[in-house]
């Protein structure tokens, strides 16, 4: 089962708020990272190592980076 349990009048239904492997940023050049898990839920964030950021591309976040190119 994926996601969470999540009441729909009499009935309930398992929703994920993401997709495993995704990633989130609070913004570009954020000093941490969300991370999707297995159950499609988002994790606690995590800080990026020394050096690092999280980076929001033109197809969403990109994640804990060093550097990104041009």
């Amino acid at each position: 089962m994926l996601g969470r349990c999540v009441q729909a009048g009499a009935q309930a239904q398992c929703q994920t708020e993401c997709a495993p492997g995704e990633h989130a940023c609070a913004f570009d050049g954020a000093s941490s990272e969300l991370s999707c898990n297995e159950q499609g839920l988002w994790g606690e964030p995590s800080a990026c190592e020394a050096g690092a950021s999280c980076r929001v591309g033109t197809a969403g976040a990109l994640g804990c980076l060093d550097c990104v190119g041009s």
